[in-house]
């Protein structure tokens, strides 16, 4: 138990090899676009991708539209591509039955 390495938690015994690896861990899982000038991060190109944005972001128009300028709907739509793009992120990670959350250990020392 002392030999695995606790601080990486795809290196945990039970993971098949052909896991996709976490996300922040190697290649990115989605494809992206070129990047913005402005600096921003790039967004994924797919159709399904603008599809699920402008789902969610019709859901949040039509209940708080009429309370949000133009300019706080475009900060809304930006978060909610943020949003789109964690959950893609974390639908590309697979977990097998016998996968648990990760639980990091951090000893009690009365003395410090």
């Amino acid at each position: 138990m002392a030999d695995r390495d606790r601080s990486d938690p795809s290196a945990r015994a039970g993971r098949a090899p052909d896991r996709a690896p976490a996300p922040g861990r190697a290649e990115p899982a989605l494809p992206h676009g070129q990047p913005t000038p402005s600096g921003e991060a790039p967004l994924p190109a797919d159709s399904e991708f603008r599809a699920e944005v402008d789902a969610l972001f019709a859901l949040v128009r039509r209940r708080y539209g009429a309370r949000l300028t133009e300019a706080e709907l475009e900060g809304v739509r930006k978060g909610v591509q943020g949003l789109v793009e964690g959950a893609r992120a974390l639908r590309a990670v697979r977990l097998g039955n016998a996968d648990e959350p990760f639980q990091p250990f951090s000893p009690y020392r009365s003395d410090a």
